[in-house]
């Protein structure tokens, strides 16, 4: 329902404006008004519209104690390290198949970690 909504305001948007493309040397004072009002009321309602959270990230160990990150910088006390011991996959909504995307990386993720806690971990003993 919501969806058929945006749509509809979409195309009347996109209509208007090849109207405007087509009869650009061709209106009066009074019709252009209108399409001013008109722009207006759809700028207000664009603008109470919320965007969603975009942005999933997934972590995954990184297995080797060689392979971790470390970062340095330099603070007032001295030289710090960082340590990073996660690889991290992100995925957005704004393209096609980001649910599927999202499964399959969750899936991958989860494995991986799984996999390292039971196996590689009693292995390796770290």
């Amino acid at each position: 329902m919501q969806a058929a909504y945006f749509i509809e305001r979409d195309l009347s948007f996109k209509r208007d404006v090849t109207l405007k493309q087509k009869f650009l040397y061709s209106f009066n004072e009074n019709n252009f008004s209108i399409k001013i009002k008109k722009e207006e009321k759809l700028v207000k309602e664009y603008e109470k519209i919320k965007e969603p959270e975009l942005k999933f990230v997934f972590e995954r160990l990184i297995w080797l104690p060689k392979n971790w990150k470390i970062d340095s910088y330099m603070s007032t006390e001295g030289k710090r390290y960082t340590l990073d011991k996660y690889t991290r996959y992100e995925s957005d909504t704004r393209y096609p198949f980001w649910r599927w995307k999202n499964f399959f990386l969750r899936t991958y993720v989860n494995f991986s970690n799984v996999f390292f806690f039971l196996g590689v971990n009693n292995f390796l003993n770290i």
